[in-house]
C-alpha cells in the first residue's frame, strides 16, 4: 500500500488529492491484497503452519501462550488473528493463536487476581479483582495495563503460565473451530464432535495455565511491591 500510496500523491490533481489519493489507493490495493495476494500467501502460510504441527505440534501455541501479553502490547494479535482467520477458513480449525491465547489470557487473570489478594491497598483490591475476572474471560487489556505491566513479576507469571498451558495444549494438538476472544465464556468454540477430548484437553490447559501462573506469581509477588 505504501508503494501504491506514493503513485496516487503523484498521479492526483492537487485540488482534489485530499480525496482521490486515498480512493485511488484503496481501489488498487484492495483486489490486489484480496484477489491474488491473500489467496497465494495464505496457502503458502497455511502450509508451513501445518509443517510446524506435524513436526513440533506443540512449538507454536507455546510460543503465543508465552509472548501474547507482548503481541497485545504492540497490537500485533490482531494480525496474527487474521493469519487464524485464514487457517479456519482453509483448513477448518486452527491451532496457531486461539490455544495459544487461552493459556496466556487465564494465566493473565490468574497473576492478576493474586495481585488482588496480596495488596494491602484498599483501591489496588477489588479494581485487580475486576481486572483478573475479565482476563479469564478473555479480555486482557484491563489487567494487562493496568497491573501486569507496572507489576514486572506479575508478568513473568504470565510468561511462565501461558508457556506451559500452551506447551499442553500443543502436545495434546488443541485446536479451536471459531473465533472468539479466548477465555472461559468462549470454551465451546473448542467443541469437536469428531474428537471430544479436544475440548477436555482446552479446559486442561486452562487449569494448567492458571495453577501454574498462580504459583509462580504467589511465590514471587511481595505485597509492599504491588502498585
Amino acid at each position: 500500500m505504501s508503494y501504491v500510496e506514493r503513485f496516487a500523491r503523484k498521479v492526483s490533481p492537487k485540488v482534489v488529492k485530499a480525496i482521490m489519493e486515498p480512493m485511488l489507493t484503496l481501489l488498487i490495493t484492495f483486489p490486489v491484497g484480496l484477489l491474488i495476494l491473500g489467496p497465494v500467501l495464505g496457502e503458502v502460510l497455511m502450509q508451513i503452519f501445518a509443517a510446524i504441527d506435524a513436526s513440533v505440534p506443540f512449538l507454536v501455541p507455546m510460543i503465543v501462550g508465552a509472548v501474547s501479553p507482548f503481541l497485545v502490547f504492540v497490537g500485533m494479535h490482531r494480525a496474527v488473528g487474521t493469519l487464524e482467520t485464514m487457517q479456519i477458513a482453509q483448513m477448518g480449525s486452527s491451532s496457531l493463536l486461539g490455544t495459544g491465547m487461552l493459556a496466556s489470557n487465564i494465566a493473565q487473570g490468574a497473576s492478576t487476581l493474586v495481585l488482588s489478594l496480596k495488596s494491602k491497598d484498599e483501591k489496588v483490591k477489588p479494581l485487580a479483582f475486576t481486572a483478573g475476572v475479565t482476563a479469564l474471560c478473555g479480555i486482557t487489556e484491563p489487567a494487562l495495563y493496568g497491573f501486569t505491566a507496572k507489576n514486572k513479576k506479575s508478568l513473568i507469571a504470565t510468561v511462565i503460565g501461558g508457556g506451559v498451558g500452551g506447551f499442553y495444549a500443543g502436545i495434546t494438538h488443541v485446536v479451536r473451530f471459531a473465533k472468539g476472544a479466548p477465555g472461559l465464556p468462549t470454551l465451546p468454540v473448542f467443541i469437536s464432535l469428531d474428537n471430544p477430548m479436544n475440548l477436555i484437553n482446552a479446559c486442561i490447559t486452562v487449569l494448567i495455565a492458571f495453577a501454574v501462573a498462580f504459583i509462580a506469581a504467589w511465590v514471587m509477588i511481595k505485597p509492599e511491591e504491588i502498585q
